[in-house]
């Protein structure tokens, strides 16, 4: 009987948690030449540890929290469906004016800040376009 019970509550309320679906008219923002903005949402260590990195290297992100922003978790929803297609959206995620890195990658990250080539692949699109929306 409690088993039946706790089945019983834990699908009610994941009903109710359910995320809005995607809004195809939100494109993926523009990032002017020099800055950074970066996904996140409230209690995820990775996107705490991405800010530690980043004010290491002196670099103020924008911040664009999806828990709290309806706007912020469609932005994300099409950075994904334009760049990671197929792929679970998750955070954190950096845009910077030429480069979208997807995920905590201690490793990528830090290749993205010194210029290096980013050796993740499947979580990073880099391109002269990447913010064209196509």
């Amino acid at each position: 009987m409690k088993k039946g019970l706790l089945c019983f509550f834990f699908m009610f309320v994941a009903g109710c948690a359910t995320l809005p679906p995607a809004d195809p008219s939100v494109s993926v923002p523009q990032v002017p030449e020099g800055e950074v903005v970066v996904y996140i949402r409230n209690g995820c260590p990775y996107c705490a540890h991405t800010l530690d990195i980043l004010a290491d290297a002196l670099i103020v992100p924008q911040l664009r929290n999806i828990t709290e922003s309806r706007q912020a978790y469609q932005e994300l929803l099409a950075i994904h469906r334009v760049h990671f297609p197929g792929q679970e959206p998750i955070v954190p995620v950096i845009l910077t004016h030429r480069d979208i890195l997807r995920g905590y990658n201690a490793q990528s990250l830090n290749e993205l800040l010194s210029g290096e080539e980013i050796s993740d692949r499947e979580n990073h699109q880099h391109c002269l376009d990447a913010f064209d929306g196509t």
